[in-house]
């Protein structure tokens, strides 16, 4: 009976390796799909427009406006948890 080439060989370290690149392959495509999402029509802002304004309140409870920032650079930190 004829041999088979070493990475045909169902238990060769270069077959064990095909297998994990394609896991890796196939993970990283799904993450990458699920990120992909887009966004619905009605939400959102083009760049260049202007962010709608909204009220929120800072550590000692008092309340800040977007507009309170107008012509300054505004880094907007959004986070949650269950």
């Amino acid at each position: 009976m004829k041999r088979l080439p070493v990475f045909f060989r169902p238990h060769s370290f270069l077959y064990k390796h095909i297998y994990v690149g394609l896991i890796i392959v196939l993970v990283l495509g799904i993450a990458f799909a699920s990120g992909c999402s887009p966004v619905p029509s009605g939400l959102g802002t083009k760049v260049g427009n202007t962010a709608p304004d909204f009220t929120l309140s800072d550590l000692d409870g008092n309340q800040v406006r977007l507009s309170d920032f107008r012509g300054k650079a505004v880094f907007l930190n959004f986070w949650a948890s269950t």
